[in-house]
């Protein structure tokens, strides 16, 4: 949940050489997906990144992308069931532009609609 990313931010920030992490299905939210952004951005080194089921939406979307579009030595990320929308499909859409290692993503049920998809 949401104190659990709070935690998880100041820890993971010391990890620079983690290149795996998965945090999926643990209900973090908008305010866990901001906590959880500030952390990821010292992960450089960061190869595969899951935060599938989350329910982050659109606007957990927002804090994240600013972060991850960042990792350039991401290779398979997992946004899956977020409850994304097509405001969370844009804001991942523009991520995945600086994306250049990326060779694996997953954005199943998200519930992008015409504008979204």
């Amino acid at each position: 949940g949401v104190d659990g990313s709070k935690y998880l931010s100041q820890s993971i920030k010391n990890l620079t050489h983690l290149t795996t992490f998965d945090v999926s299905n643990n209900s973090i939210g908008v305010e866990g997906s901001k906590y959880l952004s500030e952390g990821l951005e010292t992960l450089d080194s960061l190869t595969s990144l899951n935060i599938a089921g989350n329910d982050t939406g659109p606007e957990g979307a927002r804090y994240l992308t600013e972060v991850i579009k960042y990792l350039n030595s991401l290779k398979i990320l997992d946004v899956a069931g977020n409850n994304l929308g097509s405001e969370g499909a844009k804001y991942w859409s523009e991520c995945i532009n600086h994306l250049n290692s990326l060779l694996s993503l997953d954005l199943a049920n998200n519930n992008f609609d015409v504008d979204g998809a």
